[in-house]
């Protein structure tokens, strides 16, 4: 794992930040209950170049530190599905460079991007944040479950 230093910034993402995104959620993808699934290359860049023109509903939003990414978060913003009016945020991936970032560092990118996702969601006037629970599954399994079996 490289030695990384210096502070986590958030941002949204960029054209240039495509490969890394992509690779990025391969790794995660081949860590999950899904990686049985073939990775459909073409939709996940889709979803990215939608994020990049700037949607009201959508958001790709990228980890840095020292210049490197190291994480991305996928939300989307629309209505709950019974109702009107109202409007949810759901979080779809917050996925993170395990090569990169040791466990805590790992629980701190995630924290960095879900409140950057908490800032983004109330400009939407989205009230509530719904974590996809294949992404909470992830976000467990992957990042908490090793520091909790130590204690």
């Amino acid at each position: 794992m490289a030695a990384l230093t210096g502070l986590i910034e958030i941002r949204f993402a960029k054209i240039g930040d495509k490969p890394d995104v992509l690779r990025i959620a391969e790794g995660e993808h081949s860590r999950t209950i899904f990686s049985e699934l073939d990775l459909h290359a073409e939709k996940m860049k889709v979803l990215f170049d939608r994020c990049l023109e700037k949607s009201r509903h959508e958001c790709c939003l990228v980890a840095t530190r020292a210049g490197k990414t190291v994480g991305f978060a996928y939300a989307v913003v629309g209505e709950y599905k019974y109702g009107k009016g109202d409007f949810l945020t759901t979080v779809h991936s917050i996925s993170l460079d395990r090569s990169e970032l040791g466990a805590i560092s790992r629980i701190r990118t995630f924290l960095a991007l879900l409140e950057a996702l908490k800032r983004w969601s109330a400009s939407r006037k989205s009230h509530t944040i719904v974590l996809n629970m294949a992404a909470a599954l992830i976000f467990w399994e992957n990042y908490c479950k090793n520091l909790w079996d130590r204690r």
